[in-house]
């Protein structure tokens, strides 16, 4: 396993990382003395091409996202649920369509409040990229209602501190696939995501967001004209926002926040317009 895309775990004796090469996806699962890749779901003509997301309301259920790829067809978001430490299975519920490639982010309350974040794109020109979240709120998934952008958009990360004060972060992109605007969606339960348009404006990408208390971070980068730098954003009304630029990183990509003042942030280096594990 070359990348490490998210980890969760129940326990120091249960953990699980959602991993691959290049071009593969795989979960990896630590059982408190050695690690082993777990056995994924066969997908008929397919194979895992990715694996970005996991989390779990218990060590009894975990969910996972990723996605699946033939020889000749486009990337399919996949959703996965591993339930009482048995095997992996598909969640054919999720209403994907023609375009929706990967999960990229699992977020949820509990067991029955459970949001999911899946890059997409259109299959006719022009070509873009956007996002799509679904909730699971009780029995079924249905799809909610984001911001539309007339560009392509990247969004990166969900994460809430209940089912009603949910966020998720990414960036909008130019022509080029560089990112330009980072991006900021919050729900509150009522209706739709709004577009949080208080962001500092130099602020070209958000790769994670956390909090604790009734502050949210949110890191990426900023563009300070001649390079990208890491950057962390708190704040405790979505309107004031504290800002703390890396000296050492070329965006800071994962945060976790164990108490409100605090966080521990991870950073990538940025390469040919993409964000690569530093």
């Amino acid at each position: 396993m070359d990348l490490t895309a998210d980890v969760w775990a129940s326990a120091p004796s249960d953990i699980y990382v959602a991993t691959g090469l290049y071009g593969t996806g795989e979960i990896a699962h630590r059982n408190g003395s050695a690690w082993s890749l777990m056995t994924l779901p066969a997908v008929s003509g397919e194979s895992w091409s990715a694996m970005h997301a996991v989390w779990g309301p218990s060590a009894n259920d975990v969910w996972a996202g990723g996605g699946t790829k033939g020889q000749f067809t486009n990337p399919k978001a996949r959703l996965l649920r591993r339930q009482n430490k048995g095997a992996w299975v598909v969640d054919s519920s999720l209403p994907t369509a023609a375009g929706d490639a990967y999960v990229l982010s699992i977020w949820g309350e509990d067991a029955n409040n459970v949001f999911v974040l899946v890059r997409s794109s259109t299959t006719l020109p022009p070509l873009l990229s956007y996002a799509k979240i679904f909730r699971k709120n009780g029995g079924s998934w249905a799809q909610m209602t984001v911001p539309a952008y007339p560009s392509s958009i990247l969004m990166r990360h969900i994460w809430g501190k209940s089912s009603s004060d949910v966020y998720a972060v990414g960036t909008q992109l130019d022509s080029g696939s560089n990112p330009v605007k980072a991006l900021l969606w919050h729900y509150d339960g009522n209706g739709s995501w709004k577009d949080i348009t208080t962001l500092p404006g130099d602020a070209v990408q958000l790769g994670a967001v956390h909090g604790a208390g009734n502050e949210i971070i949110a890191v990426g980068s900023y563009w300070d004209g001649s390079k990208y730098r890491g950057m962390r954003l708190t704040s405790t009304d979505l309107s004031n926002w504290t800002r703390f630029n890396s000296t050492v990183t070329e965006a800071d990509s994962a945060v976790w926040s164990p108490w409100q003042g605090a966080a521990l942030p991870a950073a990538l280096r940025v390469r040919n317009r993409l964000a690569l594990p530093a």
